[in-house]
């Protein structure tokens, strides 16, 4: 059996069902908020993410890890929502898997490619299940018979596009490029400090509007986003922000979701984006029914 989060991101899920589903074994969702309790001698591997894409809750995996560890569980982790916004020292914490996206916090651009990791104690008695040719042991000589490379070389597939590698090394290049400056230990300073001011605007200027905060005020339990919840309109007042240069998001059914890059976002990228919030809500502007039209990307 594998233990997954109700909550998370839908791909996750999508691919935990028909993996599982091929093999005839159990998918069992369960709530982030209920781990260790879940835990037992039947579970053969748990999937889960440590920061929720629709709140920004962060989870302690280290104390996950080993909690799954004590009944040789498998751990696989999703960076997705993490690489780049906070630092994950996979080694300490014990992970047997590591995956996520290139896309978002290390600055790859829409399409970019995704990565995996995978323990030195698994990476050659584990193999992903799409053998290609890339993950070959000696690809070119173009034999019939498949033998897995040796190390994380045996987790590729195909040929991957050689443009999105390029954007996606100019992504990483540009987050490596502040270890001078105190690398991901100042990033994640910075990241803490542009999600707190935020969250002290929207206290401050959008009092009585409705507007409930899901993001853990606490920094140490949250990612590098923040997470508001509208009863009514929360697709239309992300579309009136759009309008206003403000790129946030919308979360299914009612979560407001905005992302501080600690990168290159600016503090006073963040105040004008309270204010903008501010105006919006306090002109009805998010009323117009054009901000009620429902996009295919939201």
């Amino acid at each position: 059996m594998v233990v997954l989060d109700i909550n998370n991101f839908p791909s996750d899920l999508y691919i935990a069902q028909s993996v599982l589903a091929a093999h005839g074994l159990t998918l069992q969702l369960i709530s982030a908020d209920n781990i260790p309790s879940h835990l037992n001698d039947s579970v053969a591997a748990m999937l889960f993410t440590p920061v929720d894409y629709r709140t920004g809750r962060l989870l302690d995996m280290a104390k996950l890890t080993a909690a799954a560890h004590d009944h040789n569980i498998l751990t696989i982790w999703d960076l997705a929502h993490s690489a780049g916004a906070h630092e994950i020292d996979v080694h300490a914490i014990d992970a047997d898997f590591v995956l996520g996206c290139g896309y978002k916090f290390l600055n790859g651009g829409p399409g970019a490619p995704s990565f995996v990791w995978v323990h030195p104690r698994l990476v050659n008695r584990a193999a992903q299940p799409l053998a290609g040719w890339f993950s070959h042991a000696n690809p070119f000589s173009f034999t019939g018979e498949y033998v897995p490379a040796e190390g994380i070389q045996r987790y590729a597939c195909g040929t991957p596009s050689i443009l999105a590698m390029a954007a996606l090394e100019c992504g990483v290049d540009t987050v490596l490029a502040s270890a001078p400056f105190g690398g991901m230990q100042a990033l994640r300073a910075k990241s803490i400090e542009l999600s707190q001011l935020f969250i002290d605007c929207v206290d401050q200027y959008c009092d009585g509007f409705d507007l409930e905060l899901v993001t853990p005020r606490e920094a140490a339990l949250r990612g590098s986003q923040v997470s508001l919840r509208h009863p009514t309109h929360g697709y239309a007042i992300v579309q009136a922000l759009i309008a206003r240069g403000i790129i946030g998001d919308f979360r299914a059914p009612d979560i407001i979701r905005l992302g501080f890059t600690p990168l290159y976002t600016r503090f006073v990228d963040v105040y004008d984006a309270a204010i903008a919030l501010a105006e919006v809500l306090t002109s009805g502007e998010y009323k117009d029914p054009k901000f009620e039209v429902r996009n295919t990307v939201t």
